[in-house]
């Protein structure tokens, strides 16, 4: 059997050692830097948040209602009744009331006998946060 060099098996050790890392953002062996690794940060840009949509978008507390009346009517297969209040961009609110009252008040509204919605109390205040209408939901001082 051959004998092998007294300094073989540790220079075989480092070698090893040296080639694990490579690739780790340390110095490879020949004294050059491995490219370095992407942390999380650099590897996922923070997403950008949800568009608000044009029903509930504001800049003010005077841009928000409440509407009963959640979307537009554009035709009387498209009528339906009023539902409990929601918060809301003003003047879409009006919008869906103007096409609400011009297609489905009267007849539609006879022949399909909506009733009053059964809705809860409303928590709080309208008002307009992040661009968005809410109701802000009133602290109680106890």
């Amino acid at each position: 059997m051959a004998q092998l060099h007294p300094w073989l098996a540790p220079a075989l050790l480092v070698s090893l050692a040296v080639a694990a890392c490579a690739g780790r953002g340390e110095p490879a062996a020949d004294g050059e830097s491995a490219p370095p690794v992407a942390t999380a940060e650099e590897a996922e840009p923070t997403p950008a948040p949800p568009a608000v949509p044009e029903a509930l978008r504001c800049a003010a507390a005077g841009d928000c209602a409440l509407s009963q009346l959640p979307r537009p009517v554009a035709a009387a297969s498209d009528c339906y009744c009023p539902t409990c209040p929601q918060s809301a961009n003003a003047a879409v609110t009006a919008a869906h009331q103007a096409s609400w009252q011009a297609i489905c008040a009267g007849a539609w509204e006879e022949a399909n006998r909506c009733a009053a919605p059964m809705c809860p109390p409303l928590p709080g205040r309208l008002e307009c946060g992040d661009g968005r209408c809410a109701l802000a939901v009133e602290q109680s001082g106890g």
